[in-house]
C-alpha cells in the first residue's frame, strides 16, 4: 500500500514498481531469493525493491526474511491474499 500523499507521476511509478516486485514474488512463490535478483526481475533499484517489499508486506503478505552470512538476506513470500486469489500454501 503505498503512502496516500504520493502524488501524479511519482504516484504511477511507484505503483509500477509495487505491481512488479509483487509479481517477482508471487512467480517465485515459496522460493527464496535476494534483494538484487528481486531488484532485477522487477527492473527498479535495490532500495525501491526493499521500500515495495515494505509495501506488499503492508498489503497483508507474509513474507519470510532470513539472514545469511556476511549480511545476506534472503525474502520468501510464504502468503499473500490479493482480491481474490489466493497465494498461500494450500489456498484456493
Amino acid at each position: 500500500m503505498l503512502n496516500p500523499s504520493v502524488r501524479g507521476q511519482d504516484r504511477t511509478r511507484l505503483r509500477t514498481q509495487l505491481d512488479r516486485v509483487r509479481a517477482v514474488l508471487v512467480e517465485n512463490f515459496n522460493r527464496p531469493l535476494t534483494l538484487a535478483a528481486i531488484a532485477r526481475q522487477a527492473k527498479a533499484p535495490q532500495a525501491s525493491a526493499s521500500a515495495r517489499i515494505r509495501d506488499v508486506r503492508s498489503e497483508g503478505a507474509t513474507i519470510r526474511v532470513v539472514a545469511k552470512r556476511r549480511g545476506l538476506h534472503t525474502y520468501t513470500l510464504v502468503g499473500f491474499v490479493h482480491g481474490s486469489i489466493d497465494y498461500r500454501a494450500g489456498g484456493s
